[in-house]
C-alpha cells in the first residue's frame, strides 16, 4: 500500500469497532484528533471517519443492531475485510 495521492478517492480503509463511539470521539478529539465527520447513525451502526498521519482513512463504528454486530448471512463467522469499502469488519 502507499499513501493516498488523492485524499478524496478511497480504495481501502481500516475499520475499528468500539462499544461507545461518543466517548471515543470525545476522548480522541480532546487528544487532538481531527475527525472528518462527527458520529452519524447508519442502518446498523454509528460511524465517524478520521485519517491517520499518513493520510489513510479510518472508520470508527459502533453497532446499533439490537441482535449484535450485523454481517451478511453468507460471510464466514471469522472474517477480516479491510479493502472492501462496503463491508469492513473486525475479526470476531
Amino acid at each position: 500500500m502507499e499513501t493516498p495521492r488523492d485524499p478524496d478517492r478511497v480504495s481501502s480503509f481500516l475499520n475499528i469497532q468500539v462499544k461507545d463511539i461518543e466517548a471515543v470521539y470525545a476522548e480522541w478529539s480532546a487528544r487532538g484528533a481531527q475527525f472528518l465527520t462527527p458520529p452519524k447513525q447508519h442502518q446498523f451502526e454509528i460511524r465517524c471517519y478520521i485519517r491517520d498521519p499518513d493520510g489513510y482513512l479510518i472508520e470508527v463504528g459502533q453497532t446499533t443492531d439490537p441482535e449484535g454486530d450485523w454481517s451478511p448471512a453468507h460471510w464466514p463467522r471469522e472474517v477480516l475485510m479491510v479493502s472492501d469499502t462496503r463491508y469492513a469488519r473486525q475479526i470476531r
